[in-house]
Parts: structure tokens; sequence; C-alpha cells
């Protein structure tokens, strides 16, 4: 198997926004989290998700994993704290 893929989880504001920008339900108060890669020396979004559409993420975080048999391993940004409910299914 290859090198592990690191994504690193944080929220964002993004200027504030009512709706997700992926699924386009109201948030309601819940946040944005925004998936992030260290690329070439840069910082890379990847994704940005709600709890609501973490689903459809998940499934394109297992298409990659399957597609390239490299199994990616999420890390908060900082000193953020993943949140429990983030629990992918890792299947490689």
């Amino acid at each position: 198997m290859s090198e592990s893929k690191n994504l690193y989880i944080r929220t964002v504001s993004l200027g504030n926004r009512k709706s997700c920008p992926e699924c386009k339900i109201k948030l309601n108060g819940n946040p944005i989290y925004s998936s992030e890669e260290y690329l070439n020396g840069k910082w890379n979004t990847v994704n940005h998700f709600c709890r609501n559409c973490f689903p459809q993420f998940q499934e394109k975080i297992n298409l990659f994993q399957e597609q390239t048999k490299r199994l990616v391993v999420f890390k908060g940004y900082q000193s953020f704290h993943i949140p429990d409910w983030f629990t992918p299914e890792m299947k490689i």
C-alpha cells in the first residue's frame, strides 16, 4: 500500500454564508467544514461540506481510496477538534 494522504479539517465562514456551498441547505447556525491538503508547498482546498452533505464527501473519499489504493487520514487543522460524528468509513 502507498503512503497515506493527510486531509486537514477545519471550520470556515466563507463570507458568513447562510447555506452550504455544496448542498445549498440552510445551515441554521451549523458550521461549514473545509478539507485541505498540503500539495507542492501550498495549501489546497479539496472540498467544503456541512454535516448534511458529509455522506457525499465520504463517498468521494472512498472513491479516491479505491482508485489510488491510498488511505486518507483526517487531521484537525492546527488545534481544531474533529467532531465525533466525523467518522468516515475507510474502504480500500
